[in-house]
């Protein structure tokens, strides 16, 4: 016999050992051990000539490795960016992070700086409208410390319980007055509530809980 492992001695038997041996799974001498495969070309990884089992065992060991080596298991460059949102131009996690990055750091300290995360500078487009919001800051919480900072074609407003809805000031609390302070290249004044106003936007008298003028200082 050329392989001693069959022993049957009629083509019937012989092929029912066959069989059955193809179809064990004993541990040493499953089926798949009986099975010949040869040689798989591939990168990283290939697969030597040998059994089935053989092969089934080193995909296996491979897969394990990957997925117990998260940090190195995957190459960014490698792994597609689908980006539903079409937020990006990169196509793979490499470029996309990099497209990322490079729009933060144009304004702020990289992580691997010092100073992560801080602004370099703070810059915004044109915010259209009569007064942009340039900055709301509740500070430690409460109406009264309620910083804003707006911009008109000629004035910075430094406001304190006091916001522009699009067309007059208003207080964000009733039970507190507001102030501000205006500046601009030919003015600065200093301003508080009042019952009856003075519209400094449109130079025109109001009532309204927006903001009086009390002291002007002009520049020559």
């Amino acid at each position: 016999m050329a392989h001693s492992y069959i022993a049957g001695t009629s083509v019937q038997a012989q092929l029912q050992e066959i069989v059955t041996d193809l179809g064990s799974q004993a541990p040493g001498s499953a089926g798949a051990s009986r099975v010949g495969a040869d040689a798989v070309a591939g990168k990283p990884h290939a697969l030597t000539a040998g059994t089935i089992d053989s092969q089934l065992a080193s995909l296996l060991t491979n897969i394990n490795d990957h997925l117990n080596d998260p940090s190195g298991a995957h190459q960014a460059s490698a792994i597609s960016v689908t980006d539903a949102g079409g937020n990006l131009s990169a196509c793979d996690v490499e470029d996309a992070l990099a497209e990322i990055v490079d729009a933060f750091e144009d304004d702020h300290f990289r992580g691997n700086e010092a100073s992560a995360g801080l602004h370099r500078a703070i810059r915004q487009p044109n915010l259209g409208g009569t007064k942009a919001l340039l900055w709301d800051s509740a500070g430690i919480g409460g109406a009264p410390g309620h910083l804003r900072v707006y911009a008109d074609t000629s004035s910075i407003w430094f406001t304190l319980n006091a916001s522009w809805d699009g067309t007059q000031w208003v207080r964000d609390s009733t039970s507190w007055f507001c102030g501000a302070f205006r500046f601009s290249r030919t003015e600065h004044r200093g301003l508080r509530d009042g019952l009856v106003v003075r519209d400094l936007h449109r130079d025109r008298v109001r009532r309204t809980m927006a903001i009086h003028e009390v002291t002007t200082l002009r520049s020559h």
